[in-house]
């Protein structure tokens, strides 16, 4: 059964909420995680709306071979336990499960039906009335611990990427759970050695709650960042931490949070990325999961192109620079920056917890993306039902009108009456207003329909627009092109479709035209636009501010690589061209 995005969404909320409280329970007991375990697998399972939820570890049998041993086990009402059989007290990996020390070694999951998993896994999982499973490794100090298994037994099911990253981070508060276990039990016999790493360690599990508990709030992810970066730095990660998200249109830097950099840094920091600078902006996605870079201050002095931020390397207090990425559904989304002072490189447990949060705000932000595209999508329903209303309505009406005024014209011939006459004139503005109408409404009905450019072509948008201000300011203009439809990119369309009717605006508003043409033609060399009128003209080497749009039009003919060239002299009219070399450049 195919689940709503909104369920999907919801459930990650309620496991990071579960997630939230264990830290709580762990942080307040004294040191015994276990004696909570069974009261936080069940949140867990009631949160991801499964039918067992169970812990194990792993110890080594009398032969030698690494195996794993449930030691925690919640069952919905109704489940019967499993974690009782002895099988699954001392159950080796090798070799029925060698695919489950592959996989789970590496820190992937195994998640999918029951039914398609190899006949030696089905035959321990189909006892137990499993249908579907999810199984997250647990890892601590670096080193694959065991693992928590979310079974379902009353239908199939999936999971989503932002659940499974919601499961993630379960597991990996068990994990920090475990080490802050073995933390306390050291700091028994060396309390003040081990001190400082109780409280990183503290505040590390902390941070990663307030981070879960952000994510779920629903405020602007410009807002959401920035208080990841906040935690970040509050839980001692680093000294300042960054985060920026691209535009997945362009690849450019849509969004940059910081906190802890110096007044003025990220501007600097944007320049200089700007200009090519070999900055930590965006390590590899897969490839690269991770990007150290030591005694970053002085690599940044010895790149010219980093000059922008070269005023604040001397003082900085930095000394490496951790980035990782952001990836959520195949998407590069941005990366987390952590700026960390002179030390050693960081623990794996500690690149862990940073790609966890990593992971999670990958997840906010592809979230986002999905939000504000159904925002968007909703806006061109709207815009589709209302160009559809004014077609069925209004402009019908407008035609209506248009036959009715031609009709009274025929009419008053039959009759004799002249068209200079009182009637006459009256009826003939009658239908010129009428016309224009329905030529103005034409136009607005095109540009309200999503897609209208990209179905009818530049030529035909062209040839409506230019009716309907023909027939409001009483110009006549002119649009000729080829009978077949040059081919172009939407983008490039889009662009030559604005230019040319900033062109013809820029006619009305300030020619004083008698009339105006577009002449489009598109041979093997690529596609040329004329605009040109019969006006005033106006010198183009003088400056004039704030007028005739031409700033936009050579901006939008650059980003298409086209060329564009504007011809005029006082007393001899205007003439726009646009060239596109092939059509594309």
């Amino acid at each position: 059964m195919t689940e709503s995005p909104v369920q999907e969404l919801r459930r990650r909320d309620a496991i990071l909420d579960a997630a939230r409280s264990a830290t709580e329970r762990f942080l307040d007991g004294d040191g015994d995680w276990r004696a909570h375990l069974h009261e936080i697998l069940g949140a867990f399972g009631r949160a991801a709306e499964v039918s067992r939820v169970f812990v194990a570890d792993h110890l080594v049998d009398e032969q030698g071979r690494l195996c794993s041993r449930s030691i925690g086990e919640w069952d919905a009402p109704g489940v019967p336990v499993a974690g009782d059989d002895p099988e699954l007290q001392a159950l080796p990996y090798e070799p029925d499960f060698a695919r489950w020390e592959q996989v789970l070694g590496r820190g992937d999951m195994i998640a999918g039906s029951v039914r398609d998993f190899p006949p030696v896994e089905r035959a321990l999982f189909e006892p137990q009335g499993v249908i579907s499973c999810v199984v997250v490794p647990v890892f601590v100090d670096g080193e694959w611990w065991g693992h928590v298994g979310f079974d379902e037994c009353t239908r199939e099911r999936t999971w989503s990427a932002a659940e499974q990253a919601a499961l993630r981070t379960a597991a990996a508060i068990i994990g920090l759970a475990v080490r802050l276990e073995r933390t306390r039990a050291a700091l028994r016999a060396e309390e003040t050695e081990r001190a400082q790493t109780m409280r990183l360690l503290e505040r590390r599990v902390s941070a990663l709650a307030r981070v879960a508990a952000a994510l779920v709030v629903d405020q602007p992810l410009e807002v959401t960042i920035g208080d990841v970066v906040r935690i970040l730095v509050e839980s001692g990660a680093g000294v300042a931490a960054a985060l920026h998200v691209v535009d997945q249109a362009t690849g450019e830097i849509a969004l940059l949070a910081t906190h802890g950099l110096p007044e003025g840094y990220a501007d600097a920091l944007r320049a200089a990325w700007a200009l090519g600078a070999d900055v930590p902006a965006t390590p590899a996605s897969r490839d690269q999961p991770m990007q150290l870079v030591r005694d970053a201050p002085a690599q940044r002095l010895a790149d010219p192109l980093a000059a922008p931020i070269h005023p604040y390397m001397g003082t900085a207090p930095w000394y490496s620079v951790l980035s990782l990425p952001l990836d959520s559904l195949g998407r590069h989304q941005g990366a987390l920056h952590v700026y960390r002072p002179p030390g050693p490189d960081p623990e794996p447990e500690e690149i862990a917890f940073l790609s966890a949060v990593a992971d999670q705000t990958a997840v906010a932000v592809e979230n986002a993306r999905l939000l504000a595209d159904g925002r968007r999508n909703a806006a061109l329903l709207e815009r589709q039902r209302l160009a559809r209303d004014l077609h069925d309505s209004v402009s019908q009406a407008l035609f209506s009108m248009t036959l009715h005024a031609r009709t009274a014209q025929l009419a008053m011939a039959k009759l004799g009456l002249p068209d200079d006459g009182p009637l006459g004139r009256t009826v003939g503005q009658l239908r010129e207003l009428t016309q224009g109408a329905l030529a103005e409404m034409r136009a607005l009905i095109f540009e309200l329909r999503p897609g209208a450019l990209a179905e009818e072509g530049l030529l035909a948008a062209v040839t409506k627009q230019a009716a309907a201000l023909g027939a409001r300011e009483g110009l006549p203009i002119t649009v000729t092109g080829p009978a077949e439809r040059p081919q172009l990119p939407a983008d490039v369309e889009e662009h030559l479709y604005r230019i040319v009717l900033e062109a013809l605006h820029n006619v009305v508003k300030h020619a004083r035209a008698g009339k105006a043409a577009v002449t489009v033609t598109a041979d093997h060399d690529g596609l040329q636009i004329l605009v040109e009128d019969d006006g005033a003209g106006f010198d183009p080497t003088v400056d004039h501010p704030g007028h005739l749009g031409l700033g936009t039009m050579r901006d939008r003919a650059a980003a298409i690589g086209a060329e564009l060239v504007l011809d005029s002299a006082p007393g001899r009219g205007t003439r726009v061209g646009i060239g596109l070399a092939g059509g594309r450049p």
